[in-house]
Formats: structure tokens, C-alpha cells, sequence
């Protein structure tokens, strides 16, 4: 299944270049439309925050200098700008998710700490918790794999959880951004923790430039292993499909794919199970 609608929640703020790089860049390769949604509470937008698409698609050589209409109508995608005001933004935004479903959301999230991650948790993991399908999480402060000034993009290596059914999920959804994205060659690395003998049998993709590999922990806490070989590895990405909160401890603390996404370096792409 391809990623046919591309939305970008957006808060306008200091680190939401990224976020919108990766989603315009992720639509001008897949020709496919991206929404930009920014809801507020009283105040105007300052969209001058953001570069224009032209600006970016022609720093990147999608667009000559000179770009007409008809080059922007030869790319095969628009960009839809909306603005809407609302006294519970998160409210509203995650209820827009919910209904129409895009295919994948793009975001940014912020870093909450201590007693303000327990009381206050995190805007960027609610609207995630929201969306049906596949979600790209830009942490604040995490090495983007679009290269702003360039447009280039760099995927060579992603890590995907292996456990439970969860597994075959995340490895879908990373080959869908792969694919979107047309980039090879491109290395899938499994993290399992426990025997060797229980690392569970995934159905593979072949394409010319793919690998796989799998790196086993014989113990250790999944999170932190994750977190450990995505630092060792050098990873671009980091898969994860999730159940959402099933258990009061999910509530307090967050899933096992939020608490990866709270201190990850690189980018998060989630996915929900069904």
C-alpha cells in the first residue's frame, strides 16, 4: 500500500523546518499531494517561518529558476496550506486525523523530561497515538535524513524491532518509505533480544541494493537496545509498529515505540497494528 495522502501537523515553531522538508520531499519524489495543517489558539501563523515549496524545490533541483506553472504542474503534486483556530488544538488536530485517515502523518515532537513527561506527556505522541496508518516522527534535535539545503536523502540503514507480530508491520511500513522515496541501496537491521532460536521468520522483500541483517541481545530491556544499536549502527531510521496504550503502564510511561521516540537521535516512523 503506498502512502497515496501525506499530512504535515505543524505548530510553525523553531523546529519545524525538518518535519516539512521530509514531508515535501517524501511528495515531490512520490508524486503525491501533502496537506499542511497548522491549528491555532488565537494567533495568526507565521507561515514565513517555513520556506516556500518553490524556494525548496528549486534549491533542490526540482524546479528550474525560471519555474512557470506548467513546471510546477509537471512535478504531479500540490501543496494545500490550512490554517484553522481551536481552543484545543491537539483536540482538533488528532480528531482530523481520525477521520481522514491520511496514509502518513509527518510531524515533529518535543522532548518532555521528568514530572512534565508524566502530567503533561507529549502533543506529538497523542497525535500519533491518532493516526491509523504510518506516522514520520522528527524528535527535536534528531539527525534529519533529508538534507535541507540539498534535498538529498539518506536511507541507507534502518532498524526494525523484531518480537511479535509487530515486526512484519514495521519492516512494511519502512519498505513503503523506502519505496516512496525511491532510495537504494538501503540495509534492514532486526534487533531481537532473547535466544537466538526465537528471532521470528519475516517475509522478505528482494530488490536489487536491499540486505538484511539481524543483530541479537541475549538480555537487555528492548528499548535500550534498540536505542544502543541504533547508536552503534549508525541507523538513519528506526521502524516500529505499535498496539497503541493497552495497559496502565503504557498510559503513565508511554509504549515501548514512544519511549524509543523520546530519546531516539534519528527519525521514528510508527505504524498501528489493527
Amino acid at each position: 500500500m503506498a502512502f497515496d495522502r501525506v499530512w504535515l501537523a505543524t505548530d510553525l515553531g523553531a523546529e519545524a523546518i525538518e518535519p516539512w522538508a521530509h514531508a515535501l520531499r517524501i511528495c515531490a519524489t512520490a508524486g503525491t499531494d501533502l496537506r499542511v495543517l497548522h491549528v491555532r489558539k488565537g494567533t495568526e501563523p507565521p507561515w514565513s517561518q517555513l520556506p516556500t515549496p518553490r524556494m525548496l524545490l528549486t534549491k533542490w533541483g526540482f524546479l528550474p529558476d525560471d519555474a512557470s506553472v506548467d513546471d510546477f504542474a509537471r512535478l504531479g503534486f500540490k501543496v494545500h496550506l490550512q490554517a484553522l483556530e481551536a481552543e484545543n488544538p491537539a483536540g482538533l488536530l488528532g480528531a482530523m486525523i481520525e477521520v481522514n485517515a491520511p496514509d502518513l502523518l509527518v510531524l515533529g515532537t518535543h522532548r518532555p523530561s521528568g514530572l512534565r513527561r508524566l502530567f503533561d506527556g507529549s502533543v506529538g505522541e497523542e497525535l500519533a497515538r491518532h493516526a491509523p496508518r504510518a506516522t514520520l516522527v522528527l524528535p527535536d534535535g534528531a539527525r534529519p535524513f533529508v538534507d535541507l539545503s540539498e534535498g538529498t536523502v539518506r536511507l541507507r540503514r534502518i532498524i526494525v524491532p523484531l518480537g511479535d507480530r509487530a515486526a512484519q508491520k514495521g519492516l512494511d511500513t519502512a519498505i513503503e518509505l523506502v519505496e516512496a522515496l525511491d532510495e537504494r541501496p538501503v540495509e534492514f537491521l532486526f534487533v531481537h533480544v532473547g535466544p537466538y532460536s526465537e528471532i521470528p521468520q519475516l517475509q522478505l522483500v528482494e530488490k536489487p541494493g536491499w540486505s538484511y541483517r539481524t543483530i541479537n541481545f541475549r538480555e537487555g530491556a528492548i528499548v535500550g537496545r534498540i536505542l544502543e544499536a541504533a547508536t552503534a549502527e549508525q541507523v538513519d531510521l528506526i521502524s516500529m509498529a505499535t498496539h497503541g496504550h493497552d495497559s496502565w503502564w503504557d498510559s503513565v510511561w508511554g509504549s515501548r515505540t514512544e519511549r524509543v521516540m523520546r530519546d531516539a537521535t534519528v527519525p521514528v516512523l510508527t505504524s498501528m497494528l489493527e
